[in-house]
């Protein structure tokens, strides 16, 4: 687990931005935090380079699948380092 203390700034920016968001995002809300698409989404899902997790959102709906904010974090670390 990525703790805020021993981040640069420029990499607290981006913590602190992520953690304004829930636990499990949808791809809006990756679209949204990103700039990229959904489809971008899917394709890093898909990849394995985001982890997900299926959730229950209201009983009796379909699980829908959301990205685990903490490894969206790693992600934008990595491209930030890049």
């Amino acid at each position: 687990m990525i703790t805020r203390d021993t981040l640069t700034r420029e990499e607290r920016q981006i913590y602190d931005e992520i953690h304004r968001y829930p636990i499990f995002l949808s791809t809006s809300d990756f679209a949204k935090l990103t700039g990229y698409s959904r489809a971008t989404a899917y394709r890093l899902i898909e990849e394995g380079q985001l982890s997900t997790k299926h959730i229950t959102l209201t009983k009796g709906s379909k699980p829908t699948k959301r990205i685990i904010r903490e490894s969206l974090l790693e992600l934008m670390l990595k491209w930030n380092k890049e």
